[in-house]
């Protein structure tokens, strides 16, 4: 996963919270199948697991709070033929937005630093 460099900064007390988009080991090899964007993501589940550990903590500590959005496959592939985009890195980020909006923050699981 190709990562930015910049430092994030958090306006003191946002209460923003973020969706991390969650998929099952069942379903990794399949999304990478369908997305337009391969290459955006870890080649093995273990592996995209690896990045998150790493970076979660991170944002926790720098204020975020997170939490954790289980992707459907299925559902990720009729939102984005119902949206008429292809299911690249900006049509995940915004299926997630989509079901955070709809379901509220508080339906998902929060992340902690210890993931």
């Amino acid at each position: 996963m190709k990562r930015s460099k910049k430092k994030l900064t958090m306006p003191i007390g946002t209460d923003l919270v973020a969706g991390i988009a969650w998929y099952s080991r069942d379903q990794w090899a399949d999304l990478r199948h369908v997305v337009s964007d391969p290459d955006a993501l870890e080649p093995t589940y273990e592996g995209w697991q690896h990045v998150v550990r790493r970076t979660v903590p991170d944002l926790i500590n720098k204020g975020m709070k997170l939490v954790k959005v289980p992707v459907d496959l299925d559902e990720l592939v009729n939102w984005c033929r119902h949206q008429g985009r292809v299911i690249d890195a900006d049509a995940r980020a915004q299926y997630v937005v989509e079901l955070l909006r709809e379901r509220g923050a508080s339906s998902f699981e929060r992340l902690t630093a210890r993931i």
